[in-house]
């Protein structure tokens, strides 16, 4: 999953895709209001300039911006340097060339209602006033363009990874009211944005997209090496308490049949005896012996 898929406003336009049929249903029981007054060719033309050059001209030049919830929008001062990426793809080329085949498209589904609106004549309302029906059916298919174009550029922008959106340069604040379409009141936040998602930096995408690893941080330190030097560190806690515990400590009087490490025993402490005295002279003249004699010279 990519990291900017957690943007709540990219899945709640995505999802206006679900109404498209509604709309198209309410622009069938509109063509199906009375007689034609016009020639066919002509109440298509009208329906269909109503419905598809407005929208088709936003996406060309004034995108429609996903920051925003029917009559409320985040103010561009409030956008994130993130949501801000998202708009630099959302005002590129693609996005404009992918607005075509929808509306060509969506004019030839304009097409097939309008050959199979007799079918439903019986059940459409306002029986007789074709030009009302002609104008339920113009902004029925209105909104069913809105609500194509949108989630269509919504796609075109989450096909892309994420190394792709930490290239773009965040689009200027001052810029974003004059080049997209926001509607509505415009506010600090509508919508909760998830705060345990970690969207990787830009260095660090660029450097593996490059094939070069990222520059380490010295001051961030890696799971792997947390636990490790919390086990050195219990290892010299233990070891230390152990040599302490093994110390009798000052005043204490140890328990009988306890030794302590440092204490010698009896036959240790004889036997040291024993060589000591070995070594030394065990008489008087024996040490006179050892004292060296000094040759007199003869009397004259």
């Amino acid at each position: 999953m990519r990291a900017f898929w957690s943007d709540p406003y990219l899945w709640l336009h995505l999802a206006g895709l679900a109404t498209v049929p509604l709309w198209l249903e309410i622009c069938l029981l509109g063509l199906a209001v009375g007689d034609p007054v016009l020639p066919v060719w002509l109440e298509v033309l009208l329906v269909a300039g109503v419905g598809i050059v407005p929208i088709l001209w936003m996406q060309w030049q004034k995108p429609f911006c996903i920051f925003s919830l029917l009559f409320l929008s985040v103010a561009p001062i409030h956008m994130t340097e993130g949501q801000r990426r998202l708009l630099r793809l959302f005002k590129g080329s693609f996005n404009q060339l992918l607005a075509i085949p929808v509306a060509v498209g969506l004019l030839v589904v304009l097409w097939q209602l309008y050959l199979r609106a007799p079918l439903v004549a019986s059940v459409a309302p306002f029986d007789g006033q074709r030009w009302f029906g002609l104008g339920l059916a113009a902004i029925a298919f209105f909104f069913a363009n809105l609500f194509t174009q949108v989630p269509v550029s919504v796609l075109g922008v989450m096909v892309a990874n994420d190394a792709k959106v930490n290239r773009q340069e965040p689009y200027p604040t001052e810029r974003i009211g004059k080049d997209f379409t926001l509607l509505g009141i415009r506010l600090k936040r509508i919508l909760p944005m998830p705060e345990s998602v970690v969207v990787p930096t830009p260095s660090s995408t660029l450097a593996a997209t490059d094939g070069e690893s990222p520059s380490p941080d010295t001051s961030v330190v890696t799971s792997a090496e947390v636990p490790h030097q919390t086990e050195v560190a219990e290892s010299s806690i233990s070891e230390s308490s152990t040599l302490l515990s093994d110390q009798p400590e000052e005043g204490t009087v140890q328990p009988e049949g306890t030794e302590s490490p440092l204490e010698i025993s009896e036959d240790e402490l004889a036997l040291a005896v024993d060589t000591l005295y070995s070594s030394e002279p065990s008489t008087k003249e024996d040490a006179e012996t050892t004292e060296p004699t000094v040759d007199t010279p003869p009397d004259a």
